[in-house]
């Protein structure tokens, strides 16, 4: 917040300009909208300066008619650090509107009785401004659910806010158990609290975009995909506007290895620029994927390497080839699939 004697003038004035410019960051708010020269009747119940119509003492002597003294707060303050103006309650004190270029001791004043208006005549030639603000202390953002559970070889992540306050988002951080302990086969996600989940090794892998400032619930959801099979753990690091930031309770999702070998259709089919192909392969291996025009010569190589059991996908960009049918072939060991696929252009 900003507060004082500006001795500003009007509201074109490059100093009052400037601190109000919401093209800057920091920009300053003021709670009135006050277009153009302040010295003027029709905003009397603002004017701060002077008090009075004759001199002592030393001060102006010209009658209440400017609007000097304000209180300005930054955007940033607002949006991040809970801080709201109360309506109504911005005002000079002393001023009841009706003392443009006089004392504001002359009677009557409908503001402040005979001897405030006296004290506030005798003491200064500002008013003093006043306000009301209330202060949130940061209500943390409400997470009321957080599951994960596999799906088409990646894990799908929801979480859903009943509220959320200065919360700039999520970080997704993921952590892979080496040594799981015994346990059924699941793909349900389960509550932290197992031994071992503090001593994880965590990595971030997403960043969700968060709501600011909300009453309402909002849900969320990602999906880690092209995961290996195996035991994974998830968290969110919920971070706010101010850099501080708070990590969710742990969730736990179980991959298994594929029994079959798969490949499946390409999608979209046709397509134009690019197209998804995923497949899985139950035994570790080197992997090959290729993709053939209509007379059997190679126009691509999409994977050709050793690979762990598990679930794969990857995108497939036409390039320069022209519109027509292709055919896409995986191999693994002794297993051999061919799909075809269309282009259209």
């Amino acid at each position: 917040m900003v507060t004082g004697d500006f001795n500003i003038y009007a509201s074109t004035e490059p100093a009052y300009s400037a601190l109000v410019d919401q093209s800057t960051p920091g920009y300053f708010v003021d709670i009135f909208d006050l277009p153009g020269v302040w010295n003027d009747a029709a905003y009397a119940p603002y004017h701060t300066q002077s008090t009075r119509t004759r001199q002592f003492g030393g001060g102006a002597n010209g009658g209440l008619d400017d609007r000097f003294d304000m209180i300005l707060m930054s955007q940033s303050i607002i949006d991040t650090g809970g801080v709201h103006y109360v309506n109504n309650s911005y005002l000079p004190y002393g001023n009841d509107g009706l003392h443009y270029n006089d004392s504001i001791n002359k009677p009557p004043n409908l503001a402040v009785g005979q001897v405030i208006a006296d004290a506030l005549h005798y003491s200064s030639d500002h008013l003093p401004v006043i306000a009301g603000f209330t202060f949130q202390s940061g209500v943390p953002v409400e997470l009321i659910s957080f599951t994960a559970y596999a799906e088409n070889g990646g894990v799908r992540l929801t979480w859903i806010t009943s509220t959320e306050t200065n919360n700039k988002g999520f970080w997704v951080e993921r952590s892979q158990r080496s040594n799981p302990p015994a346990r059924l086969v699941s793909d349900e996600s389960e509550r932290a609290g197992e031994a071992g989940v503090k001593s994880q090794k965590w990595e971030p892998i997403t960043f969700i975009k968060g709501e600011g400032t909300s009453t309402e619930a909002h849900s969320y959801s990602y999906i880690d995909k092209n995961v290996l099979p195996g035991e994974y753990l998830y968290r969110l690091r919920q971070e706010d506007f101010d850099g501080s930031y708070k990590y969710s309770g742990v969730v736990i999702a179980f991959i298994g290895s594929p029994l079959v070998f798969s490949l499946e259709q390409n999608f979209p089919n046709p397509f134009n620029p690019t197209t998804k192909i995923r497949w899985q392969s139950p035994a570790a291996g080197r992997q090959t994927l290729k993709v053939f025009d209509v007379l059997g010569d190679e126009v691509a190589t999409l994977v050709n390497e050793e690979k762990a059991a598990g679930t794969y996908e990857v995108n497939f960009r036409r390039g320069d080839l022209p519109s027509g049918v292709y055919f896409y072939q995986l191999i693994v060991g002794n297993y051999v699939q061919v799909r075809k696929m269309i282009l259209l252009k």
